[in-house]
């Protein structure tokens, strides 16, 4: 039977994408805009973060969708226009 190979997205978010994911969803609202309560969503992220949670993959779904939005030029991209 074959299968294709897993990704370890919690992995990733929680190193090589953490400060990326960390900066996107410590931004005062997130796209679509006025749609998140924001306080809930920073401690979604947060207990993922530190373990307490396995939702990596609703994680993994709206960081998508904001870099999505930014490709876009729906809305900023924080990194880059702090510079």
């Amino acid at each position: 039977r074959k299968m294709g190979f897993g990704v370890e997205i919690s992995d990733w978010l929680r190193n090589e994408l953490k400060e990326e994911v960390n900066s996107i969803f410590n931004a005062p609202d997130i796209y679509p805009y006025n749609t998140f309560h924001m306080p809930s969503l920073r401690r979604y992220v947060n207990d993922f973060m530190e373990g307490k949670t396995r939702n990596g993959w609703g994680i993994w779904i709206l960081y998508a969708l904001q870099k999505w939005a930014i490709q876009n030029k729906i809305i900023a991209d924080l990194e880059n226009s702090e510079q």
